[in-house]
């Protein structure tokens, strides 16, 4: 029922077509207003179906122009969810990297800190939720256009590189070996978006995000193994 309602909307959204509500006993039907439209499919983004998701984010020109004042907020608390599957995290994280931040640019700063952000450093909980995420940011159909996504460019491949180059390299007597790799991994995309930063000469978010959050989380690594890794 709620994926028909979902598609009815969006293919009833051009300008020579209405979705119309049910008829009454008259056979009166009244055309849904588009506060309505917006109303019902903002609070469809929030589905715990994927399906209804594949549905309603399969037209992203339809949709985007009746999201209404808080998606991104109630996007947000989906994604920082521990209970959302790893399929629905995927099916916003593209939407809104490849559809929503080219329509709404201004909202890009938002969309990384609020909505991206929990899933770029890599922890033991996470991880394969975020080499998913990297994969979804470093694919050609990313908003390659706006600056801040410039800089992800390459980041998965560096991180495929690492996990397997510490596999090959493991010492059997590190004490915490998959936290070391982790740190690496962080460590390494923050160098990555520092030197995109310099070449493009733009002072990123991702990248600030990052080394706040390196310095805080990796307390045990020495500080001249930090500056080593960021050194550009």
């Amino acid at each position: 029922m709620r994926t028909a309602a979902v598609r009815e909307l969006l293919e009833g959204n051009g300008d020579d077509k209405v979705p119309y509500r049910g008829t009454t006993r008259r056979r009166i039907i009244q055309p849904y207003s588009r506060q309505e439209i917006g109303a019902a499919l903002t609070s469809r983004t929030i589905d715990t179906s994927s399906t209804v998701l594949e549905v309603l984010y399969s037209k992203p020109s339809a949709l985007l122009p009746h999201l209404q004042k808080g998606y991104l907020e109630a996007i947000a608390a989906v994604l920082s969810s521990p209970a959302t599957p790893r399929q629905l995290i995927r099916l916003h994280v593209t939407f809104l990297s490849h559809h929503f931040v080219k329509t709404y640019p201004t909202a890009v700063k938002a969309v990384v800190e609020r909505c991206l952000w929990p899933f770029l450093l890599f922890t033991k909980a996470k991880q394969k939720t975020s080499a998913a995420v990297w994969d979804i940011l470093d694919s050609e159909d990313c908003s390659d256009d706006l600056t801040e996504f410039q800089l992800l460019r390459g980041c998965s491949v560096i991180i495929r590189d690492l996990e397997e180059n510490f596999v090959a390299t493991q010492d059997e007597g590190d004490s915490d070996p998959g936290l070391q790799k982790l740190a690496a991994i962080d460590i390494a995309l923050a160098n990555r978006i520092a030197g995109m930063s310099i070449a493009l000469r733009t002072c990123s978010v991702f990248l600030s995000c990052f080394l706040r959050q390196i310095t805080s989380c990796y307390r045990r690594i020495p500080p001249v193994t930090l500056i080593s890794y960021l050194a550009f």
